[in-house]
């Protein structure tokens, strides 16, 4: 640290800050993702045996960015913004597909993927992958379906898809399935609790 700790600690807290809001306004998925300080992270409570756990590798993010001293010394916020969003791209480009790893790592430990080999992306798969998951149900009986994160072409795919009432049948059926799955996981953490 230079002759100014406060001032350099006070910069680099506002740059990070800034860095993080950036990341979140430039990538969807990241914004939804919850984030903790490292000092906040909670430690994993004991899994039950029909669970298991996934810990992910994350390496960590370097960045290069550079801003001019007569740009620092003048508080140019232009020239600050584009080092910063420079930051956030390099961020993103190398903390994405460390998510996406963690998340296919997780899914296969979990039995939770369905592979498509090659094929085309179509209700059946989607239904198969509906039932390899586990899902919650809101106060009123709503299923929480999870997020479903793909490329932009699956997108297109996915909007152009027919769904049948073949399809839709095996929708509910898969669903009311899940729902029974769900209660009987909620009564057995209502029992659990009284175990101690």
């Amino acid at each position: 640290m230079g002759p100014f700790p406060e001032y350099e600690t006070a910069v680099m807290a506002f740059t990070r800050e800034a860095m993080m809001a950036m990341m979140e306004a430039g990538d969807e998925l990241w914004r939804t993702i919850p984030k903790v300080t490292v000092p906040d992270l909670p430690d994993l409570p004991s899994a039950p045996e029909t669970s298991f756990a996934y810990q992910a590798r994350f390496k960590p993010i370097e960045t290069v960015s550079v801003l001019a001293v007569d740009d620092l010394i003048h508080a140019k916020l232009d020239e600050w913004s584009v080092m910063i969003w420079e930051m956030a791209s390099q961020s993103l480009n190398q903390v994405m597909p460390q998510v996406f790893e963690s998340l296919e790592g997780a899914c296969r430990q979990g039995g939770q993927v369905v592979d498509a080999s090659g094929g085309p992306l179509t209700v059946d798969r989607l239904l198969d992958a509906l039932e390899r998951i586990d899902i919650d149900f809101d106060q009123n009986g709503e299923p929480e379906l999870p997020y479903l994160v793909t490329h932009p072409d699956c997108v297109r795919a996915l909007q152009e898809m027919k769904v049948t009432p073949a399809h839709e049948a095996r929708r509910r059926a898969i669903l009311e399935k899940k729902r029974k799955e769900f209660d009987a996981r909620r009564r057995v953490r209502k029992l659990d609790r009284f175990d101690n």
